[in-house]
């Protein structure tokens, strides 16, 4: 039986080496291929945001009369009960069906009515409200603008936001985008202050927007977009750390008091999932 000579072995783990360091490759092709893709999700959607304010004069989500446009969200009999509550018990009548925002140029949650009497459930409900994050995306895709069709609430079984059903689907793992008003927000130990305003998230779901990023993955994108500093300009870090306790932060100013979070960095050399992205003031 004839064995196999020496250099025949070296040529076998040779083309094993190269097989192996091309999948490597390609699979490290395919991540930043991905990221990529999440930054050019962000500029579409704040673009086509601004395309529907002009075209509607209000933000999606925020714009008070949707229901001219769409239909309205409560069966037509005026009840409101496939509209918007707060703990999501209700989807709308169907995928074009919506609620109006309140027109203050915030996407943000708001009331629509203290209190409503409905007999078939046995008395009155307070604080119905417009969850304008979610119609956010709702009216974007009724007019046309983005693909898919977005319940415009959170999903009855458990008050969630699922990719796919409220929130956009992506291309990298279960990454999505949240929009919502923080203002001009102060600051903790989790999340840097500054001005906000209405803030595009980008993170993992359910529920809502949480860390998934490596400190790496976020600095990349942060100099893409913007100056590469977690605390500073219109692309901001997640600030804390994710859990256990044990984990390293985001960045280097977790446990910092608000306001003197000056110098802060990504932790590039840790390899935890610490990270998520805020575009601040993105319309």
């Amino acid at each position: 039986m004839r064995a196999f000579s020496l250099i025949e072995l070296s040529i076998v783990l040779v083309i094993l080496g190269l097989l192996t360091g091309g999948i490597l490759a390609g699979k490290s092709l395919i991540h930043a291929a991905e990221l990529r893709s999440l930054l050019s999700d962000r500029t579409r959607y704040i673009t086509v945001a601004h395309t529907f304010r002009d075209k509607y004069f209000f933000l999606p989500g925020d714009i008070p009369n949707a229901t001219s446009f769409w239909d309205a969200a409560d069966n037509g009999d005026g009840s409101g009960l496939d509209c918007i509550d707060a703990q999501g018990t209700n989807y709308p009548s169907n995928t074009r069906s919506t609620c109006n925002g309140n027109g203050n140029g915030q996407v943000s949650i708001h009331v629509l009515q203290d209190s409503f009497y409905y007999a078939n459930w046995g008395g009155y409900y307070p604080n119905w409200q417009s969850i304008e994050p979610l119609t956010f995306w709702q009216h974007l895709a009724d007019a046309g603008m983005i693909e898919g069709t977005f319940v415009g609430t959170t999903m009855p079984s458990d008050g969630s936001n699922v990719p796919g059903k409220n929130l956009p689907v992506t291309k990298y793992k279960d990454a999505t985008f949240n929009i919502g008003w923080m203002g001009n927000y102060e600051g903790d130990t989790s999340l840097f202050a500054g001005d906000y305003g209405n803030t595009m998230q980008m993170g993992r779901s359910p529920d809502y927007i949480q860390s998934m990023f490596l400190p790496e993955e976020a600095w990349n994108m942060d100099v893409k977009t913007d100056d590469g500093v977690p605390g500073t300009g219109r692309t901001i870090g997640y600030k804390g750390r994710v859990t256990p306790r044990s984990s390293t932060p985001c960045t280097t100013a977790y446990n910092q008091p608000p306001g003197s979070d000056g110098g802060a960095t990504y932790n590039l050399s840790d390899t935890t999932a610490s990270c998520y992205l805020f575009f601040v003031r993105a319309f």
